[in-house]
């Protein structure tokens, strides 16, 4: 099993340019003076997505892309079916299966593993990523919106000048809360609730 696996980076290559292009999208739309920088890596430690603000670098790990990714592949079957159920008056979802509704329950299931630092690989019983399937488009459009909200946040990070280590707990959930306003504010953009709907 081990060794004749793919590393994350290499199963999920197809996805880089996307990437990059969120954040460049973000960094545009920011009002830092140096043009931050995109890194990957595949060192898998607790901090899947980190900035370096005094380098005005992000850091994004594999393995937090590859579960931000199983965990959307996730949430969209998962969506689907319980949308489904709720039409059609079941109050409760059971999996058939084999079902995309089960492939997305064990699709959550493995992107919490894999978001812990240990040695993880890839398990053959899910799909490979592929921008190139239609099997499940839904779960694509939630992964590239999450990932562009992250990107968003570290940029944020560096917008506002943090430092590189917050200094007490306090300014730590400050700097993140501030991180979190800007990133939601650049992914919402000119989006607001529609009262009539």
């Amino acid at each position: 099993m081990g060794d004749t696996l793919p590393n994350f980076s290499d199963l999920f290559i197809g996805y880089e340019a996307r990437i990059r292009a969120a954040f460049d999208r973000t960094v545009a739309a920011s009002s830092v003076n140096l043009p931050p920088k995109l890194e990957f890596t595949e060192e898998h430690s607790s901090m899947l997505f980190k900035c370096k603000p005094s380098e005005a670098s992000v850091t994004a790990d594999w393995h937090g892309i590859a579960s931000l990714w199983a965990m959307s592949q996730g949430v969209g079957r998962l969506c689907a079916a319980m949308f489904s159920a709720r039409r059609s008056g079941q109050a409760r979802l059971d999996f058939v299966d084999g079902s995309e509704a089960e492939l997305g329950y064990h699709f959550i299931q493995e992107a919490r593993a894999m978001a812990k630092p240990r040695d993880h690989r890839w398990n053959t019983y899910f799909p490979n990523p592929d921008l190139q399937s239609d099997r499940l488009i839904a779960g694509d459009v939630f992964f590239f919106r999450a990932i562009e909200w992250i990107l968003a946040h570290e940029v944020g990070h560096i917008v506002s000048g943090h430092d590189d280590r917050a200094w007490t707990a306090q300014q730590t959930r400050d700097e993140e809360r501030e991180a979190d306003r800007l990133a939601t504010c650049y992914v919402i953009g000119g989006l607001a609730a529609d009262p009539g709907r």
